[in-house]
């Protein structure tokens, strides 16, 4: 019986490696023949991996300064949907760049580039985010130096990352903020854990929807950390509004939020799959949200099915198909939590057998897929909805055959 144990452990390690491997390697070739491609093509293949090719470079920071710049007007004119701490971060960032181009308009936005200071902080914001990105990401893995550094470069050079940045996106604080949740998750120093409760919290200032991740807390039974992170994320959304005239304002965001959500700008990409499908816009944004919302359920009922430490990382990629399937969030940089489940793999040593309907899928969007597509739309953006969909799917016929099984166990 021992000897079936090792056996069995050894699986689960080779398994892990595996994984590892494939991973790491595929992100990197992808990655080389993607430079290569942009090389012989002169640049021309450079910009098909990025929202509407670079058209709009760098906009989700610019857009939110300029906005941000408006104080309580950026809720109430310019419909923003930050929370206040990002939009606080945001109004910061504004004393910074010249006060011409806060003023600009809307048609004048692209012009930052014609200020010193506007690419100055451009720069700056980049080098800094990505440090602190590699930091972190260097940290998930219980592993040698040499494959840490590895890691924490294919994280930074994937696709969703590299999007991410293009934008200008303050999620990734929200995502670093996260990760130093998960690292701090299991650690035996208490004031280690309640830092790693004040980032969730922070990720939660930032992004909103990182909270949902605090639910993680109730499989180990931690109620009483669950309640104080839910006190922190509380305090940290309620303070920085009174830069916006106070709490009244969240119920303006939250205006904003459903309007956002009903609006053009996100009804882009699943218009677009409609159309090239030849099925009716509405049934094809009906199926989404209906997956999503069946997506929410299994993620609740998975603290409740997952109890085990080893198999925490279903918790967690439920969570990220969830998040990754609420429509108005669904994007290519959304893509980066997966980073998560990853590296709990990793760690883990899960054995192929339970993880490789959810590794390939998952994988896929990291990887350099620079094929022009019409309407500008990157195909990564095509392969990662194609991903999303089977991971969705999966993932409920898994959660309803886990209830299956625990209901035949308990009746034995």
């Amino acid at each position: 019986m021992r000897f079936l144990s090792d056996w069995k452990a050894k699986g689960k390690k080779l398994a892990q490696q595996k994984c590892y491997a494939i991973f790491c390697y595929a992100v990197l070739i992808t990655a080389g023949i993607y430079l290569l491609g942009s090389l012989l093509t002169k640049g021309w293949l450079a910009d098909k991996i990025f929202f509407i090719h670079t058209g709009d470079f760098f906009m989700d920071f610019f857009n939110s300064i300029r906005d941000a710049s408006l104080g309580l007007g950026s809720y109430t004119e310019r419909h923003v949907i930050y929370p206040p701490m990002a939009n606080l971060i945001f109004v910061l960032f504004s004393k910074i760049t010249p006060a011409a181009y806060n003023a600009t308009s809307f048609d004048d936005r692209q012009t930052w580039s014609a200020y010193g200071t506007n690419i100055a902080l451009c720069v700056i914001f980049t080098v800094v985010c990505t440090l602190l990105f590699f930091l972190v990401s260097y940290n998930l893995l219980n592993t040698s130096r040499k494959n840490k550094i590895i890691f924490a470069a294919v994280s930074v050079f994937s696709v969703p990352y590299l999007y991410m940045m293009e934008r200008g996106n303050i999620m990734v604080l929200a995502v670093v903020a996260l990760l130093c949740y998960l690292l701090t998750y299991d650690s035996e120093k208490a004031w280690v854990r309640e830092l790693g409760l004040l980032a969730l919290a922070f990720s939660f200032s930032l992004k909103l929807y990182p909270i949902m991740f605090a639910w993680i807390l109730l499989a180990d039974k931690r109620y009483k950390e669950f309640f104080r992170c839910a006190l922190y994320s509380v305090a940290l959304l309620i303070l920085p509004s009174f830069a916006f005239e106070g709490p009244s304002c969240l119920l303006t965001i939250f205006e904003n939020i459903f309007g956002f959500s009903s609006g053009t700008g996100t009804k882009g990409v699943l218009a677009i799959i409609s159309e090239y499908a030849g099925l009716p816009p509405a049934l094809v944004s009906g199926v989404a949200y209906g997956l999503f919302l069946l997506c929410g359920v299994c993620f609740a009922l998975s603290v409740f099915l997952y109890r085990e430490k080893s198999e925490r990382w279903k918790i967690w990629i439920l969570g990220c198909i969830t998040f990754a399937a609420f429509p108005p969030l669904s994007s290519i940089y959304a893509w980066i939590l997966f980073l998560i489940p990853l590296a709990l793999i990793f760690n883990q040593g899960v054995a192929m057998r339970e993880i490789k309907a959810y590794f390939i899928p998952v994988m896929i969007p990291f990887l350099f897929i620079p094929i022009p597509l019409p309407h500008r739309l990157p195909a990564n953006t095509v392969v990662m909805y194609v991903c999303l969909v089977f991971l969705e799917v999966y993932a409920i016929c898994d959660t309803v055959r886990k209830i299956v099984q625990l209901r035949k166990k308990n009746m034995a």
